[in-house]
């Protein structure tokens, strides 16, 4: 069973004001990525 693809574009937002500091990443890349996903559907 295929899983339909999602369109996320129309989620993208800049960020440019905000940096990435090593000290606010996850140790694991799915969690912050479960993270950054999360900051995004608030």
């Amino acid at each position: 069973v295929l899983t339909p693809v999602v369109d996320l574009s129309g989620r993208r937002e800049e960020y440019q004001d905000r940096g990435l500091d090593a000290s606010d990443m996850a140790d694991d890349p799915i969690v912050q990525f479960q993270r950054w996903f999360a900051e995004v559907e608030e």
